[in-house]
């Protein structure tokens, strides 16, 4: 039986390479397009993510998949979740670092969600990181979050573990390719065996 390629939308390269990575290692096929949605506004990123894969589901008529990525600073109520797209093309690095300055807590967490509908099922993985603000941007990253904030207990912003990830350094593949493990067991215990 030949296993049919799931439809990721996004026109995010990052993405698109740690989800083939991930889809590669379970002999799955990923068919990847760039779809432009407008994003409905929301506190809750979980219901942005739902609403965009029904969306594209919507648009399409196939099983779809999509992944969000959202940021929640605890010093600051959670700011900016759901309104992250927006706010991260307002701020550079600068801006992040001036509204925590002063907050004891530097705190700031990432997470990660893919969301897969066929029409009938809508499913959403999740997963939070927990990661810190330094003092001064290093870096260049892809968002103005990503030189200025580091995972706990380690030394490279997101920012130089991009630059690790293109260097071919394994254990900076592994962190970006963990949000797929869930949706791959789930994916293949539920979807695949029915086929």
């Amino acid at each position: 039986m030949t296993k049919q390629k799931l439809i990721f939308v996004t026109s995010n390269k990052h993405k698109i390479i740690a989800a083939e990575s991930a889809f590669r290692k379970r002999g799955l096929g990923l068919d990847v397009r760039a779809i432009d949605i407008d994003e409905i506004q929301h506190h809750d990123p979980i219901e942005i993510t739902k609403a965009k894969v029904r969306s594209v589901y919507d648009l399409i008529n196939q099983p779809v998949i999509v992944h969000d990525s959202n940021w929640a600073i605890p010093a600051l109520n959670g700011f900016p979740g759901g309104y992250m797209k927006d706010v991260i093309g307002w701020f550079e690095s600068e801006d992040f670092l001036n509204l925590i300055r002063g907050k004891e807590d530097k705190s700031i967490n990432l997470i990660d969600t893919v969301a897969y509908f066929d029409g009938k099922v809508l499913k959403t993985f999740s997963e939070k990181q927990d990661l810190e603000f330094i003092e001064e941007p290093r870096g260049r990253g892809v968002f103005t979050l990503d030189p200025v904030v580091k995972h706990k207990n380690e030394d490279k912003t997101i920012a130089e573990m991009y630059d690790l990830h293109k260097a071919g350094d394994e254990a900076a593949k592994n962190r970006v390719f963990q949000v797929w493990k869930g949706f791959l067991d789930w994916y293949d215990k539920s979807i695949l065996v029915k086929e």
